[in-house]
């Protein structure tokens, strides 16, 4: 009723000059633009329910899709980053005149497989040039697996292996020579290094989402795979 009084009064109106039908209309209004107001402005449970069942079909729809181009665009970030590596390699080889090297390993640290790459001097082992694959262009080490089919310096088999530690004996490794070619080499199908999403809970094997390198002539020349054609 005092809501009633002060709109009155804010309008000049005095209450002892009208009748009641004049209040009772008043009355009347205000509980209609209440009511109005409720109905447009909330939502009702089942409308709220529908609205989740709606997200929860497009989270289902979508997610997958999302965090499958996510993982591609990941490791298209990291097989970019061993194709420069191998072309840096490549450069230096040239420049210097000097035999160039690409070296791989996957260390453990903190109970974690890395995957890690050299570019160093043949004449030198990779030690001080150790760089953690897809730090770069962040990409975490948990999301990649690094495999080749190197067997040797400059030699290959048909078989791709994963998450190989680098051994100084028979280098996971491609040298270049002082033209950019791979001297003493033996590329059967292509030397190829691939970097791959590992299956979930496999720290050590591959997914069907894979890219790769392939260095495939005693020249040097080089290409770029994925999937199915990284086997």
């Amino acid at each position: 009723m005092n809501k009633i009084t002060n709109f009155l009064h804010h309008n000049n109106i005095n209450i002892k000059y009208h009748n009641q039908n004049i209040i009772n209309q008043l009355l009347f209004d205000l509980k209609s633009d209440s009511k109005n107001q409720l109905s447009s402005g909330g939502f009702t449970i089942l409308e709220v329910l529908v609205a989740l069942v709606i997200i929860g079909i497009l989270s289902a729809i979508v997610g997958p899709s999302w965090f499958s181009f996510v993982n591609r665009q990941q490791i298209n970030k990291v097989n970019d980053e061993i194709l420069a590596a191998l072309q840096t390699a490549q450069r230096k080889a040239k420049k210097t005149k000097l035999p160039y090297s690409v070296s791989l390993t996957t260390d453990t640290k903190n109970g974690k497989k890395v995957a890690q790459i050299a570019i160093h001097p043949n004449d030198s082992e990779p030690d001080q040039y150790w760089e953690i694959l897809g730090k770069e262009v962040g990409v975490g080490t948990e999301n990649i697996i690094l495999g080749s089919n190197i067997t040797d310096e400059n030699k290959s088999t048909k078989t791709i292996s994963y998450a190989n530690k680098y051994n100084k004996t028979k280098p996971q490794a491609i040298t270049f020579n002082q033209i950019g070619g791979l001297s003493e080499s033996e590329i059967n199908d292509g030397i190829k290094i691939v970097v791959a999403i590992p299956k979930a809970g496999k720290s050590t094997q591959a997914s069907d989402v894979k890219r790769c390198i392939i260095v495939q002539t005693i020249l040097g020349g080089m290409r770029t795979a994925k999937d199915t054609d990284c086997e």
